[in-house]
Parts: C-alpha cells; sequence; structure tokens
C-alpha cells in the first residue's frame, strides 16, 4: 500500500513539472488566447554600498519591492551574479513591470587549464543548446543526462598560450567542460551557466567553444562578441536540473 502511494505520489509530481515544462518553456509568459503578458530575461546583480540593482541585459536597470530578501532567499546576493527574472509587461508596453519569479543561474569565471585539474574538470558529453554573448558574460544554455542525484561540475576552460590543444588559433577558443561523477542517464536536464567575458573584446570580434556532445562528437561553435542569443528563442525557465557546481 505505502509503495502504490509513494507511486501516486511520483506520479502527480511529474505531472506537475510537465505542466509547468509546457507553460513556462518561452521567453514570452502567456494567458490562454490573449498576447504575451511578460517575459524571462538574464540579468546582473549590481550591489554599489549596500543598494542593490539587477541590470537586465536587454532592458537595463531593474528593481523591485523587497529584491534584496529575494536575492537573499535563493543565495544571489553576489555582485556579478547572474539571474533571470520573470516579469510582467508594464501597462501598455514590453517594459519589465512587477516581477513573477526570479532564478538563480550559475556563475563562474573562466578557468585555466593545468594538468593537475584534468581529473576533476572532467571531459563528460554535454549538450549545447545555444549560446550567446550579452551582458558581457558568454551565456550557455546546456543539456544533460543525470540521475537528479549528484551534483555535477560545469566549466569553460582556457588553454595557455602556445597549447597544443587549441584547435583554432584565430581568435580565442574555450571549452565547455563537464563532470558528471559517473552519474546515471535517467533523466534528461537543461540549465544555464554565465562566465564574464574578461578576454580581450577590442581585439576580436568572435570566439569559439568547443564541447562533446552525447554522439562523441567534438563539436566547436563560433560566437560573435555582440551577438545575442542566436536562435531567438530567448530564456526559458522551469527545466528539470541538478545541483551544479
Amino acid at each position: 500500500m505505502n509503495d502504490m502511494k509513494t507511486l501516486k505520489k511520483i506520479l502527480i509530481f511529474t505531472t506537475l513539472v510537465a505542466i509547468s515544462l509546457s507553460v513556462l518553456a518561452s521567453c514570452d509568459t502567456y494567458i490562454a488566447g490573449k498576447d504575451p503578458v511578460g517575459a524571462n530575461e538574464l540579468g546582473t546583480v549590481r550591489v554599489n554600498d549596500g543598494d542593490y540593482v539587477i541590470i537586465l541585459d536587454q532592458s537595463g536597470e531593474y528593481t523591485f519591492k523587497n529584491m534584496e530578501d529575494e536575492l537573499y532567499r535563493i543565495h544571489a546576493e553576489e555582485d556579478g551574479q547572474r539571474v533571470i527574472v520573470t516579469y510582467y509587461f508594464a501597462d501598455g508596453s514590453h517594459r519589465p513591470g512587477s516581477p513573477i519569479d526570479i532564478y538563480k543561474v550559475l556563475t563562474k569565471d573562466i578557468f585555466e587549464m593545468n594538468e593537475a585539474a584534468e581529473d576533476s574538470i572532467g571531459n563528460d558529453r554535454i549538450n549545447v543548446e545555444s549560446a550567446w554573448i550579452s551582458g558581457g558574460y558568454i551565456n550557455i544554455r546546456f543539456g544533460y543526462y543525470a540521475s537528479g542525484m549528484k551534483s555535477h561540475f560545469i566549466n569553460l576552460v582556457s588553454y595557455p598560450q602556445g597549447s597544443g590543444d587549441v584547435p583554432v588559433t584565430d581568435a580565442p577558443y574555450f571549452e565547455l567542460r563537464h563532470n558528471d561523477f559517473n552519474d546515471g542517464w535517467n533523466y534528461w536536464m537543461e540549465d544555464y551557466v554565465s562566465f564574464p567575458a574578461d578576454f580581450d573584446t577590442e581585439s576580436c570580434d568572435r570566439i569559439y567553444i568547443g564541447y562533446t556532445n552525447y554522439y562523441g562528437q567534438k563539436n566547436i561553435i563560433e560566437l560573435s562578441k555582440s551577438g545575442s542569443d542566436p536562435d531567438g528563442t530567448g530564456v526559458t525557465t522551469g527545466d528539470l536540473r541538478v545541483k551544479l557546481q
């Protein structure tokens, strides 16, 4: 009997997740039969003398009541932390209005690869769903398999100048690296990560990112430094995810 109750709870939870994915899998927020009423947008938390503001990549400065409390609630209170804000449009415009939700995005510095770190950085398979440069950050939406029981490591690595591991040399080259710690492939999950674009943007107009996909193929994508989300879908929320570091 307990097993049946547990199974029912799992089925109910799965149904709710599926509903939330169908509602939130768009850069715009909809009410059935009406025009979009809001949007999701990436932004950066900035702290100046204890005052908090979020600089949205497209819409600029954004604040709302009790924002500091919300940032602390999701552990996103550090200066430079990336977040996704879901908001209603302000009356009669597509400008950000009242917030709906806020989600912390994994934000990390680019790591310069060295031999000692090779094992911990990992080189497990990962898919890049989209990638773009905005807000002064390299932003990547990625997909991966997981059991939901283990943390995964996600890093963007660079190589020392002259390294033989760099397949292209006409612009900065990075690799998206994944360590799944031998986790199971029970569920497909998607999430976001942002890395400060602190390379010399004045001397190059593009970068390259390499990664190994789930077919075991080494792919290299080219990003314009001024590019936005290349497929135009914007950012989404509501995807299944595990703890990422």
